[in-house]
């Protein structure tokens, strides 16, 4: 009852602070308009343009042939079946080019190519194979996929996952500067004597000061997840279900919090520690860095993995359980008001 006190009070000194409550609510909730738009738009516009140039199995047009031929061919080819061999400063029209056919430095016109293509060009053909190499392509489709298409779909696929580490980082980074300020903050408005000798224990004084930034900066965090959701369903909808898998789920229901909690606690325990504003505060950004060291595995490319985050929230909460007990015993109420006089 008496953290719910500091939490109040604490609440009605955010509302009277603008800055305070630009860093912990504009900020998050543009860049959850701003990093969809960003970087999920162009990418996704990128990937309809290549789609463009995809043909599947069942619509491909094969040429008319005449012949089957194998072996060396260079000069012109024209309505051939290239079953197998190599095809060297030639000139293919209407062709069918099979997978065992090794194409170098020659146009193709037309042609349905199975084999391996390197530096030629490809005119108005259907290309139904992965081995291209220094390939000029001109009006023509691939079979399925392409190599740029699966570029784009691999950059789209690291770009949404940065979106998760995003908003696993929100509530980790904005909240840092008022949680270093939350108790050498009250030195500097002159309340922490008042404070200290109130009946209050110190732990009390300690949740009451952690939750007071926690709830905030979570729910500033999921008002901006839910603005990104609402942008991916209007503009993305197609990749909507991706946010609601295991790993998605995991991360913004455990983690996130965890984390969150990690990184206040942390500061607070450097606000308890100096007695100016300015080194508490510089202090707080370099001791949160090993807090992001343990988030490495999440940058890494591991956040995919459903039990490997499940593990990991609960050494967040392992961690956030060990902060709270040395901030909680070191905390000595008599010392910091005889220290920070």
């Amino acid at each position: 009852m008496k953290a719910w006190l500091i939490m109040k009070k604490d609440f009605e000194e955010f509302k009277q602070n603008k800055m305070i409550i630009s860093s912990l609510a504009v900020f998050p909730l543009l860049l959850a308009v701003i990093v969809p738009i960003a970087t999920l738009l162009p990418l996704s516009y990128a990937i309809e343009e290549e789609e463009k140039k995809i043909i599947y199995e069942e619509d491909i047009a094969y040429p008319s042939t005449n012949e089957t031929i194998i072996g060396e061919i260079s000069g012109m080819v024209e309505n051939k079946t290239i079953r197998s061999g190599k095809v060297s400063s030639a000139i293919v029209k209407g062709s069918i080019i099979e997978k065992d056919v090794k194409v170098e430095n020659s146009i193709l016109i037309s042609c349905v190519v199975n084999g391996s293509v390197e530096n030629s060009t490809l005119v108005n053909s259907i290309i139904n194979t992965k081995r291209v190499l220094n390939v000029n392509i001109v009006d023509s489709k691939f079979v399925r996929s392409s190599p740029g298409l699966e570029e784009l779909n691999f950059a789209f696929d690291i770009s949404f996952s940065m979106v998760l580490i995003f908003f696993i980082l929100i509530p980790m980074i904005i909240p840092t500067l008022v949680a270093s300020y939350s108790i050498v903050g009250e030195k500097n408005n002159r309340s922490l004597e008042p404070l200290l000798a109130t009946p209050i224990s110190g732990r009390e004084l300690l949740l009451g000061k952690i939750f007071a930034i926690f709830v905030p900066s979570l729910f500033v965090t999921y008002a901006s997840f839910g603005l990104f959701v609402v942008i991916v369903a209007a503009v993305f909808p197609q990749i909507l279900y991706r946010i609601f898998t295991a790993e998605w789920l995991i991360a913004l229901g455990l983690i996130v919090p965890l984390a969150s909690l990690m990184s206040i606690e942390t500061n607070v325990f450097i606000s308890t520690r100096y007695s100016d504003v300015r080194v508490a505060q510089q202090m707080g950004g370099l001791g949160t860095l090993p807090v992001f060291l343990l988030f490495v595995p999440l940058l890494s490319g591991i956040v995919q993995v459903a039990l490997f985050l499940g593990v990991f929230a609960f050494a967040v909460a392992l961690v956030d359980v060990g902060i709270f007990v040395i901030t909680d015993k070191l905390f000595d109420r008599e010392s910091i008001l005889l220290r920070w006089k």
